[in-house]
């Protein structure tokens, strides 16, 4: 297979590399964060010695001549106006209105910790003023020492960079901006040179733009929206990593909760839609969350605990996660649940029947049902159609699964269920509390009281089984009396192997050998062998009968 790069959102520092052959954009996954560390770290000299085609040829130097400052209430922003890091004074103070914008947010609003910068900045190599944090604009692709940082010879289309003291270990950040969100071709690019001490330093042009996909207009044309995302998003990557370091500790949560954020400061932009496409496919749903990829797409959950839950819970999540570092986010997201009195694996299940009804479905729910008021705009949620009944569904922890047609078996399935009942264009939710839940949803449909089914099955982690106990143990069929569909029988006793139906003269009409709790029979075979009229059933071929109704 031949891999090639595309372009990416912004980026953590050592995220740059997205190998893939089929998207066409690409993410700065937490997967791509662990391979290359592990890499680097299995092979401490790689990120030095490798050599591949030097996007520039000369010093960072040769490429800017004055670099200028701006200085707000938290940042010192470094730019120039000359070369291809340029950008413009507008930019700067656009950049700057949503810095300070976020930083209100982060540290005000949620209460996060203040991010903590450096005392030089990286690429212009400025000093930084006592309690400020460095932000620097230039063209990503020509960071300086470009390999060293991004393992590859350019970031092909990062928004912006969080980098931390990879020396040092320490939580102090340094926040990089694109300068005008266009990334040079990866392979054969456009290629213009500067003079620097009477030569010539080549260097790659940007020349691709960076596009919103979802109200398809280009950032290089609205960088301003591009700033709306990307102030936040990266800012908030230099609040993580104050109570973890992802280049000890990675977590698939860095990226999804800095994705969620963006969409909570500037909701407008849904540039986040774009990686949502791939997360509710049907090669990803299923997963568990945490494997999903790119992680980005994992952002609703995000929303979801923001606005149905607590708008400061995910400051306890990275206290968690800072007084037990490398702890699943599973671990850490049921022990918050269960402090403030909530049941984890009812709240995840809630989100899962939130989740499922995106997109065009959204509108069979009540709005205040919406995990974010945009759902609409989502793409629509893979189901798995199955055709045998019953079916198994998944167990798979941390993660949701959601069937149309036929009816689960829940021998040996831990988590949480419910049915969604669609009639017309009005949906219900049915939770299962008990395995003969099915029973009357079946009933229902024989009734043409329900159209269709969906089946939503969720598990967070150590889970219960749905109960097998019913309330009403005695054996009966369903619906009765019969005019269509599928007849069943339940609760049958494992003690007895098939059911006898005889016609109202006591003659034997049918026997049906059985092996779980329930039993069906399909339409064709009732009518072929049940003639509309009074029968009587009953388990094995002793003890009393039931009646049954046969009419159509």
């Amino acid at each position: 297979m031949t891999f090639t790069f595309r372009y990416f959102k912004c980026s953590l520092l050592f995220v740059a590399l997205l190998f893939t052959a089929t998207q066409l954009y690409g993410a700065c996954g937490t997967d791509r964060i662990i391979k290359h560390i592990q890499e680097v770290r299995a092979n401490p000299g790689l990120g030095r010695t490798m050599v591949s085609r030097p996007p520039t040829n000369c010093p960072a130097e040769a490429y800017y001549q004055k670099v200028h400052n701006r200085t707000s209430t938290h940042f010192q922003v470094f730019y120039t106006l000359d070369g291809p890091h340029k950008t413009t004074e507008a930019f700067v103070d656009t950049a700057i209105f949503h810095l300070e914008k976020a930083w209100t947010f982060h540290t005000g609003i949620l209460g996060m910790r203040t991010p903590l910068g450096f005392d030089s900045s990286y690429h212009y190599k400025e000093p930084v003023q006592n309690n400020l944090y460095p932000v620097e604009i230039i063209e990503i692709d020509m960071v300086r020492n470009t390999y060293n940082v991004l393992g590859s010879d350019g970031c092909y289309g990062c928004f912006g960079l969080t980098l931390p003291d990879f020396d040092h270990g320490t939580d102090r950040t340094e926040l990089v901006l694109d300068n005008d969100f266009r990334y040079t071709a990866e392979r054969e690019p456009t290629i213009d040179s500067v003079e620097w001490e009477k030569g010539y330093c080549a260097y790659p042009v940007s020349t691709f733009e960076l596009k919103n996909k979802t109200h398809n207009y280009s950032y290089a044309d609205k960088w301003e929206k591009a700033l709306q995302i990307t102030a936040p998003h990266e800012l908030y990557h230099g609040v993580q990593l104050r109570y973890m370091n992802y280049l000890d500790y990675p977590s698939f949560w860095f990226e999804a909760s800095a994705t969620g954020i963006e969409e909570t400061v500037a909701p407008e932009v849904n540039d986040y839609l774009s990686y949502l496409s791939k997360a509710f496919s049907v090669y990803s749903v299923g997963q568990p969350l945490d494997l999903i990829q790119p992680s980005y797409g994992v952002s609703p959950l995000f929303l979801y605990l923001y606005n149905h839950v607590d708008k400061k819970f995910d400051k306890s999540i990275w206290e968690s996660y800072s007084q037990k570092k490398g702890t699943p986010f599973t671990d850490i997201l049921q022990a918050y649940l269960s402090k403030k009195e909530l049941d984890p694996d009812s709240v995840f299940h809630d989100y899962a029947i939130r989740v499922s009804q995106s997109g065009r479905r959204s509108s069979h729910l009540d709005s205040a049902l919406w995990i974010n008021m945009d759902q609409p705009l989502w793409p629509d949620m893979s189901y798995t159609t199955k055709h045998n009944d019953p079916f198994k569904p998944d167990t798979t922890p941390f993660a949701y699964k959601f069937y149309t047609n036929q009816y689960p078996n829940f021998e040996g399935y831990k988590g949480k269920s419910s049915a969604i009942l669609y009639q017309g264009d009005q949906a219900s939710i049915k939770p299962v509390s008990f395995t003969n839940t099915i029973d009357s949803i079946r009933t229902m449909v024989a009734n043409g009281s329900v159209d269709s089914i969906a089946w939503i099955f969720s598990r967070l982690g150590k889970s219960n089984a749905v109960p097998t106990q019913i309330k009403d143990s005695t054996l009966r069929a369903y619906p009765t009396p019969w005019r269509k569909g599928n007849l069943c029988f339940t609760p049958l006793p494992q003690n007895k192997k098939f059911l006898e139906i005889r016609n109202r003269r006591g003659s034997l009409v049918m026997v049906e050998k059985y092996s779980g709790l329930t039993h069906c029979i399909d339409e064709q075979k009732v009518k072929e062998k049940l003639k509309p009229g009074l029968y009587h059933f009953r388990a094995g071929n002793s003890g009393k009968t039931k009646e049954l109704l046969i009419i159509y």
